[in-house]
């Protein structure tokens, strides 16, 4: 498959080299028809939806519909379920038990797997000759994904007036248009261990607690054995340090996305 072009901060639709689902009674399906009629996800890292349009190059326009009836939705780890509708064919299920299911791979963005027409069979998604991709999951420069920056109506250098980009409030997981979140060290306490709490501590990032006895130096902090990469606990959490012989101490928390590359 050829690489595709460099996405554009907010582009949530199909990877233009990634177009085709496959009919086995109607022939091929295209994701991206034109840059205006193509699936697009819409996503806020826990659920999302499809909207748009593909083309059945046998049977016309089928719609992913927004509000009323049908509409297929997305869950945190990429499973399709509702229904599309094609207006020469009906129906088309995107089933979550039982035989066939499609989901979208949160990784690379590639949809797998087969939906259901009433009246047409079967629809896959991906195979070894065709494949379906959404550019959602596609990173900016800093590392923050389509989708967020989408979400949110930013871009990755946006400041809300705190002096932080956007970029790193995707790393601390909060919102980017809010001046002064973000990830805060509230209390250092020690009676033998030092136990530091800090907020937000969110589910969806892993945190390691640093210390260092001489901030002059150069290479000052140091991970704390144990406490590296911890996940987050979805409120405020404590990381402790057994270590605490040195008289003066100082701690910082670092936060990461764990699906970053």
């Amino acid at each position: 498959m050829l690489l595709a072009p460099l996405a554009q901060a907010g582009d949530t639709g199909m990877d233009p080299e990634a177009t085709f689902a496959y009919g086995e009674n109607t022939g091929w399906f295209n994701t991206r028809p034109s840059a205006e009629d193509q699936l697009t996800l819409h996503f806020d890292g826990t659920q999302g939806s499809l909207s748009g349009f593909v083309w059945g190059e046998n049977i016309g326009w089928v719609c992913f519909p927004t509000n009323g009836y049908g509409g297929v939705e997305v869950n945190d780890i990429g499973e399709l379920s509702g229904y599309a509708w094609g207006e020469n064919v009906g129906w088309i299920h995107f089933p979550t038990n039982g035989k066939g299911g499609v989901a979208i791979d949160v990784a690379s963005g590639t949809f797998y797997g087969h939906a259901w027409g009433e009246n047409i069979g079967w629809i896959r998604f991906a195979s070894v000759t065709h494949g379906v991709r959404t550019v959602a999951f596609d990173r900016q420069g800093q590392g923050t994904p389509n989708w967020w920056l989408d979400h949110h109506s930013v871009s990755e250098g946006d400041d809300a007036g705190d002096g932080v980009p956007a970029w790193r409030k995707y790393v601390m997981d909060v919102s980017p248009t809010n001046a002064g979140n973000g990830l805060v060290i509230t209390s250092v306490t020690n009676n033998g261990t030092s136990r530091v709490t800090f907020t937000p501590a969110s589910s969806r990032r892993v945190y390691t607690l640093m210390r260092s006895a001489d901030l002059a130096s150069s290479n000052a902090w140091a991970d704390v054995a144990g406490q590296t990469r911890v996940t987050g606990s979805g409120t405020s959490q404590t990381l402790n340090d057994t270590n605490t012989t040195a008289v003066n101490i100082y701690y910082a928390i670092r936060v990461e996305d764990p699906l970053a590359p």
